[in-house]
């Protein structure tokens, strides 16, 4: 994977991770 991918890969999940903490909290 290219650096690219690499850090959209890891701001999805970061995404991911944020949206279910407000869902959830």
């Amino acid at each position: 994977m290219k650096c690219e991918e690499i850090w959209w890969h890891n701001l999805d999940k970061c995404l991911n991770l944020l949206q279910k903490k407000y869902l959830y909290d």
